[in-house]
């Protein structure tokens, strides 16, 4: 859970996309480095990290 604060916290002041963007969805050259290197983790805690609700 601690990866998820530290995302959100991360990201707290990030502008919401667009609604009618129609490229919402982003290629991984759209990822910033510091997202990158937060996702650098094992499978199994990215596993937790995709089933945080």
């Amino acid at each position: 859970m601690k990866f998820v604060i530290q995302w959100a916290t991360h990201h707290k002041d990030d502008p919401p996309p667009p609604e009618d963007d129609e490229n919402r969805e982003k290629n991984t050259n759209d990822i910033s480095s510091w997202d990158q290197d937060f996702l650098k983790v094992d499978q199994g805690t990215l596993f937790e990290l995709i089933l945080v609700r």
